[in-house]
């Protein structure tokens, strides 16, 4: 059995109704953002959020001016050396403004 449904209402129930179509034009407008920036996500701070950390006792060695300048204001390179619980020793540099 064939009913007749009118052209207007076939257009209705394929779309939906007014709300359903403004999720779909929010999500996939909001989609275009999260493909594009998503990618360049920072989530390395998740680990110290929910991870295990600990604090360890360290000193600064020395801090050497680089060839750099960052808003007209050097950088400096930070050589320091802490001790994990296990005793174990570590150097490591890291980049500072001042």
């Amino acid at each position: 059995m064939n009913r007749i449904v009118p052209l207007p209402a076939r257009i209705s129930i394929v779309l939906g109704a007014g709300m359903t179509k403004m999720g779909f034009l929010l999500i996939g407008f909001l989609g275009i953002f999260a493909w594009t920036f998503g990618g360049n996500a920072d989530l390395t701070g998740l680990h110290f959020m929910f991870g295990e950390t600990v604090v360890a006792k360290g000193e600064v060695l020395e801090s050497v001016e680089t060839n750099f300048e960052v808003n007209e204001r050097s950088v400096y390179a930070t050589v320091y050396r802490f001790e994990s619980e296990g005793g174990a020793s570590s150097d490591e540099s890291g980049d500072t403004e001042f």
